[in-house]
Parts: C-alpha cells; structure tokens; sequence
C-alpha cells in the first residue's frame, strides 16, 4: 500500500526589487491559513519544526509574527527569512497539517553552478542524479524528489536558453552574468507524479524564464504554457 502524501505549497524568496527586499507571501496562501487583513502570522519553533499559525503560540516559542496587509500578501524581511534559516534563492515549503496552521521547511539548491550564479530554484527544478528519472520518492522529513542536472542541460541543449514562453534572453540582455541563465520547467509537475517515470527531458522540460516560471506556477495546478503565452499575446495586443 502506498502511503498517501500531504500537498504542500511552495513559495519562492527571490528579492522583487532592490527598494523592496522583502519576500511576499501570494494570497492564495493567505487564503489557506484563512486570515484577514490586519491578522498575524506566528512564526514558532516546535520541536525540530517551524511553524506557522494564526493562532497564538507560547511566547518562549515564538519566531517573530507578521501581520496581513491590506493586498493580502503578508512581508517577510531578510531578518526575518535568517531567523527561520532561509535567505534569497530558497523556497519556502508550507506543509499544512491542519486549519490555519502549516510546517515550512527551506528548499536549497545543492548544485555548485546555482550557488556561484545565486540563480533562486523554482518549484520543480532539476538535480543531480545519473539517470533520467523522475519522481521517485525518498523518505528524508518530507517525500523529496529525485532530480537530474543532465535532463536540464539535455533540455537547454535542445530548446536553447531563450524563455520558451516569452523568448527572453539573459545573456543579451545582462551580459556575461545573465550567460546561462534559465530556469526548466516540468510540464508534468513532478509532485504529481506518485511512481518512478523515466523522464524525457524534450517532451517533459522547456527552458523558461524566472518571470515566466512564477506566473505558471501561480496556482494550483500551475497554468500551461499555452495559457501564460495567451496572456502575453493579449497584454502585448493592447499595448500597441
């Protein structure tokens, strides 16, 4: 019998601006932890676990609190990321486990590329591993998916490193530092996948860029590709 995992919300802490270096919580998960404007979010310690919570905790256990502003998107600041040991380029993994109260855990990029680019991971970014397979699970605290590095270049080699979405290019953009640069998206999230597959890295990745890739991923289940491409169309329509 195979165990039934918990859905989990990840949230992305790349810096919005450099006059607003604080990480927005989307309102979709406010939703979730049904708070309204002006109501705190009690970050605590439990044990080995973060917690957060609309309700009240002890005070010897309590992190910080933030409270929810009038969009609806509650700010964590870089001190307040340190404190519960996350920093720009993690993700933030909300774990809920019951109504209004959720574990978060911090979701770190080990690959050595990713940390001298300080490139922030997306929700279902590649690996490494030998084998193009994905979504075999292992039980570490949380169900972790296997990734492969190769199924990223594999992918990049093929499309290229233009955003398959909107084509924008890094590098003719930022220069040498923008070299490289791309986000790879899963067509099929790999969260979903509850069995081993073997991963085909042209028919299940496409090269997108972090704009992109936070727009897909902007609900659940994330939109196509198709659908962010139809926005754009209609957005650029306008404009001209």
């Amino acid at each position: 019998m195979v165990a039934k995992t918990r859905t989990t919300d990840i949230v992305p802490t790349f810096n919005p601006g450099l006059t607003d270096r604080r990480t927005k919580l989307p309102k979709w998960l406010v939703e979730k932890f049904q708070a309204g404007y002006r109501q705190p979010l009690y970050f605590y310690r439990e044990h080995d676990a973060i917690v957060v919570t609309t309700s009240t905790p002890q005070k010897e256990n309590l992190l910080f609190s933030i409270r929810v502003s009038k969009d609806k998107r509650p700010r964590l600041s870089e001190v307040e990321l340190r404190k519960i040991g996350a920093t720009f380029g993690d993700e933030l993994e909300f774990d809920f486990i019951g109504r209004g109260k959720a574990i978060v855990r911090i979701l770190r990029q080990e690959s050595n590329d990713r940390e001298q680019k300080n490139i922030p991971p997306l929700p279902e970014e590649v690996e490494d591993s030998r084998k193009y397979v994905e979504g075999a699970t292992r039980q570490v605290t949380i169900n972790a998916f296997e990734r492969n590095q190769k199924a990223r270049q594999a992918c990049i080699n093929h499309f290229g490193l233009n955003c398959y979405v909107c084509s924008f290019n890094f590098e003719e953009f930022y220069g040498d530092m923008g070299k490289d640069f791309i986000n790879v998206h899963h067509l099929k999230p790999i969260s979903s996948v509850g069995e081993e597959y073997e991963l085909d890295p042209i028919k299940d990745l496409r090269p997108v860029c972090p704009n992109c890739h936070a727009m897909i991923h902007s609900k659940r289940p994330p939109y196509t590709i198709e659908e962010v491409q139809r926005r754009l169309k209609y957005k650029f329509a306008a404009i001209r």
